[in-house]
């Protein structure tokens, strides 16, 4: 069976905030695009400092 997949996209704050109360972490999602990388990078980062 494959597995379904949804494409979205979400303000960096709540992304942050998702990452920061472990409801998702980085493993559960994949970026698309260099520029969507290098800003969840960024959200990873902040959601670890605090």
């Amino acid at each position: 069976m494959k597995e379904e997949r949804v494409e979205l996209s979400l303000p960096v704050d709540v992304l942050s905030r998702l990452l920061r109360e472990r409801v998702l972490v980085a493993s559960d999602f994949r970026c698309l695009t260099r520029d969507a990388d290098m800003i969840s990078r960024k959200a990873v980062k902040a959601s670890l400092m605090g």
